[in-house]
């Protein structure tokens, strides 16, 4: 919730200050946030190098000031990158500054900050609830998401394409939007029954997503296009546990083949 109020804040400022000031230190670009406060979102970097470090502080015509912000695309120059250490200060992470990254492994955050942390380079929130962001350039086949997390932020996987298996954690409550588009290389998914909401295009383009396995009422909108055109018609989903008949019927009406309460197929 944190990130969110200061996502709507930031871009409030950016949106609604037409005036406000930008300035280039070096290979970066930045946009002021606060006059006042001395505060600063990264808007672009030119560096494309394999290790690139978000400054905490820069100074402009001899005042500092605080970078708290990675804004959008703010990396999509660097399509080297393979790590990236963000500092302390840092307390918005913007989900689109990543998406031209295919090469990133590792995501490296400063222990004091008080928003994110990481655990083997993968990025977190704080207090470990929210997963915000799983490098794409990673070559794991399988990950477990860590118990506890509840909230997988959108784009989360965006195209993670070596991923084949992802365990979901049973405290999960929330799936973003478009948080694993593009993973080609998945070919089942387990839903716990503890997930109550699942994004829009959450597992679109997931072409050989072909098992779906539901453990509780979760049900889902065709015009959310959770999932892909080749998993509904090619696919199956498995309903576990009790589903009744009204959940039955809204699976295939969207388009799938749905098979009730068979254990057998989780692996």
């Amino acid at each position: 919730m944190l990130r969110i109020l200061l996502t709507w804040t930031i871009s409030f400022l950016l949106s609604n200050n037409a005036t406000a000031m930008s300035f280039v230190v070096g290979n970066m670009s930045f946009d002021v946030l606060n006059e006042k406060e001395h505060t600063v979102s990264l808007t672009t970097c030119w560096m494309n190098n394999e290790v690139l470090q978000i400054p905490e502080y820069v100074e402009w015509k001899g005042q500092q000031y605080c970078v708290v912000a990675i804004g959008s695309y703010a990396l999509k120059q660097c399509t080297s990158l393979k790590t990236l250490f963000i500092p302390k200060s840092c307390r918005m992470v913007n989900i689109s500054a990543f998406n031209t990254c295919h090469q990133l492994i590792s995501i490296k955050v400063e222990e004091e900050n008080d928003a994110y942390c990481d655990v083997e380079g993968i990025l977190f929130s704080k207090d470990m609830r929210t997963l915000y962001e799983y490098p794409r350039g990673k070559s794991s086949t399988k990950y477990v998401i860590p118990d506890g997390v509840e909230n997988i932020g959108d784009n989360a996987f965006f195209r993670c394409e070596s991923l084949q298996e992802i365990v979901l954690t049973p405290s999960l409550k929330y799936i973003g939007m478009a948080a694993f588009v593009g993973c080609h290389s998945m070919t089942t998914v387990t839903i716990p029954a503890s997930v109550i909401s699942i994004g829009k295009f959450a597992f679109y383009d997931c072409n050989n997503l072909k098992a779906v396995n539901v453990m509780g009422n979760l049900s889902i909108k065709s015009e959310d296009n959770v999932f892909s055109y080749h998993t509904y018609k090619e696919g199956k989903v498995f309903l576990h546990g009790l589903p009744n008949e009204k959940l039955i019927e809204q699976y295939n009406k969207i388009g799938f083949s749905v098979v009730v309460n068979v254990e057998s197929q989780i692996n």
